[in-house]
């Protein structure tokens, strides 16, 4: 069990440049990082570390258990590709965002605990 928890407390970059660190989800079928390709409608999140404005970016694909946010990270923008997607805020509110859409918060940006894509077995998906 402490092996597993340790799993679970690790952190890992989205791509390498990205500002968000996430921990990976424990399942086989989980959200992971994956390297931008304009195009292959990957959801793309840009954002930065609290005190370093510098935006960058990183990439998620695969439905499945969600990826959690560092809260060391603001989170500036989110593009969903062909994805549907939950996003959860630092209040614990879940936000759903549809395929092909984007949100944006200016250069501050937000907390955002984690993200989930949809599989298609959910309603809201739009499969």
């Amino acid at each position: 069990m402490r092996i597993k928890k340790a799993a679970l407390a690790a952190t890992v970059l989205v791509a390498a440049t990205t500002a968000s660190v996430l921990v990976p989800a424990s399942s086989a079928l989980a959200t992971n990082q994956v390297t931008c390709k304009k195009g292959a409608g990957f959801v793309r999140i840009e954002g930065h570390k609290v005190g370093d404005h510098a935006i960058k970016q990183g990439c998620i694909a695969n439905a499945g258990d969600p990826m959690a946010i560092s809260e060391h990270d603001r989170i500036t923008k989110i593009r969903t590709g062909n994805n549907d997607i939950y996003w959860y805020g630092a209040n614990g509110k879940r936000h759903f965002l549809g395929r092909h859409d984007h949100d944006e918060w200016g250069h501050g940006g937000i907390e955002m605990t984690k993200i989930k894509i949809l599989s298609c077995d959910d309603p809201k998906a739009q499969c």
